[in-house]
């Protein structure tokens, strides 16, 4: 029988559960510590929250009644924001849906309060056994989640080849690496052929700086698919579709909605990949800056991670559950991420080489890639405006700009008086409107005092690093 004291712990429970539910997903990819944080301060808001009602109630059942459903909602706003807008993105159906879904959101926990202060104290302890017996299934489903999470993680970790790659020569000093990913950034051929566009003055000027520009081919249009193969030299041989070895174990999981082996399989190999681990082992910091993109918003390998798509936590799990929270409405929206853009390139702009530790910089910039925040000189769009996401015009645009950055990175990185490093330019994909034109990827490579063969035209873009590494540390890998 559960007493009268325990059945009012539900709210604590409930703000237990909003920081390991994030944390469930990722378990195994995020470390552990980072819960103690967010879980401290949910809680604080959750007692600060309670004492605030009862000072208006007085009455200890009401007032945790009335928190648990205001938790509810504070805590999983973003999340039901972000649902909506990923099936309304690119419309005008967004904000019409997200404002019908507010309204009635806020009228049924009105409805709720007002009948709630209405009700008998026998009514109010029922309500409240049920809120607790509630938390407490969920609390014990998360926990048991997370355990058979990490069993899954480490069942795909143990599958992976994460051999070193071996050095055959070791340059006197080391330099910085560039790896800077611009998403659905359209090649020459594809702005041409599609977007009437012509690229080649950006072309003609990273070429007399000394890259070598080239259109590699992608064969899928997966940003995570294409990622994991790049940063891990590989083409990736899996199917879309696939989601368990088969196994009873894999697919209870499965039926229980904790693994889809197939995406955390993709998960771990991208964020844990070959490259980053081959750079760490020969002595490179690696840098992370992360997107909004999941699978590249921080990473646990890294030595320093920056993320300018969210309210810029140090850690990922913070971000995660600010995110999933009704501050998602107020601090992530379209201007935010054009914030993030900017900041973004100031960012790789000011690094600056410190002698002796040389640093592995991935940089996830999303960008041209939808919304669009950005005019031809950095104008701000209106909201309205920027919604169009198959507008060939709002793209260009974007396009251009995005292209004026990348041309004053390079010239503050090959000007100044610090150690040139190496600098890799290239998108993931192109643009999607144009899905033929898309597998074409643009690529744009600067290597110090390069004297090696220019990169072939057409070549798969997972040979990025096999070229990279072949000319830096002389290994000799082959070339897919």
């Amino acid at each position: 029988m559960l007493t009268d004291k325990l059945i009012l712990l539900h709210p604590l429970l409930f703000s237990i559960i909003f920081v390991i539910m994030p944390f469930t997903q990722y378990a195994g990819l995020i470390p552990p510590g980072q819960i103690v944080l967010p879980l401290i301060a949910v809680c604080a808001f959750s007692l600060l929250l309670y004492f605030l009602i009862k000072l208006i109630v007085k009455k200890a059942g009401t007032s945790v009644a009335l928190l648990s459903p205001l938790l509810i909602v504070f805590c999983n706003y973003g999340t039901l924001y972000e649902y909506i807008s990923s099936y309304t993105s690119g419309t005008y159906l967004k904000g019409i849906v997200l404002a019908a879904t507010s309204i009635i959101i806020l009228f049924a926990l009105i409805f709720y309060i007002i009948k709630s202060l209405r009700f008998s104290n026998n009514r109010i302890a029922k309500i409240n056994k049920v809120f607790c017996i509630i938390a407490g299934i969920l609390l014990i489903f998360n926990a048991y989640s997370i355990t058979m999470q990490a069993v899954a993680y480490a069942k795909i970790n143990g599958t992976l080849n994460t051999k070193n790659i071996s050095i055959y020569k070791q340059p006197e000093r080391l330099p910085d690496i560039y790896f800077i990913v611009l998403d659905e950034y359209a090649a020459p051929s594809q702005m041409k052929s599609y977007f009437n566009h012509d690229m080649s003055p950006f072309v003609n000027f990273l070429n007399q700086k000394g890259f070598m520009t080239t259109e590699m081919i992608t064969n899928s249009l997966s940003t995570a698919s294409i990622l994991e193969a790049r940063l891990n030299i590989i083409p990736v041989k899996r199917h879309e579709g696939k989601t368990s070895s088969g196994s009873f174990s894999d697919s209870f999981l499965q039926i229980m909605n904790i693994l889809n082996a197939y995406e955390e399989e993709r998960m771990i190999r991208l964020r844990n990949n070959k490259v980053v681990n081959y750079l760490k082992t020969i002595g490179y910091q690696y840098i992370h800056m992360g997107s909004w993109f999941a699978q590249t918003r921080y990473n646990q390998l890294a030595d320093k991670n920056y993320n300018f798509y969210g309210l810029q936590f140090k850690d990922e799990l913070p971000a995660i559950i600010a995110s999933n929270s009704l501050l998602r409405l107020f601090f992530i929206n379209k201007y935010f991420v054009r914030r993030s853009v900017l900041d973004a390139f100031d960012t790789l702009e000011n690094m600056t080489v410190i002698l002796g530790k040389p640093k592995f910089v991935f940089a996830h910039i999303i960008c041209p890639h939808t919304p669009y925040v950005f005019g031809p000189n950095g104008e701000k769009l209106s909201t309205i405006k920027g919604q169009s996401g198959d507008s060939k015009k709002l793209y260009i645009d974007q396009h251009i700009f995005i292209t004026k950055k990348v041309k004053e990175l390079v010239e503050r990185k090959l000007s100044s008086n610090q150690t040139a490093p190496v600098i890799i330019i290239q998108a993931d994909h192109g643009a999607r409107m144009d899905k033929p034109g898309a597998h074409k990827v643009f690529s744009a490579v600067y290597i110090p005092k390069h004297h090696g063969k220019l990169w072939p035209e057409g070549t798969n873009s997972v040979n990025t690093f096999r070229f990279i590494f072949n000319e830096l540390f002389g290994t000799n890998l082959e070339i897919l």
